[in-house]
């Protein structure tokens, strides 16, 4: 939070709890990197202002 030199969050899978104001006034931000078909998850705990930085990852492809 306020962090103005942060330009890019990733966030594990497993990561099971993020607070809402978690990225507030972080200005620098680029891209929020998610897991896959987490995007929905994320988007409800962040402001509608960084809903364009969340990028899904691509799965991991099972051997």
């Amino acid at each position: 939070m306020d962090c103005s030199a942060l330009e890019t969050l990733t966030f594990l899978d497993c990561v099971r709890y993020i607070k809402e104001e978690s990225c507030n006034g972080c200005k620098s931000l680029k891209n929020i990197y998610v897991p896959a078909k987490k995007g929905d998850y994320y988007k409800k705990r962040f402001t509608e202002e960084l809903h364009p930085l969340i990028v899904e990852l691509e799965a991991k492809k099972k051997k």
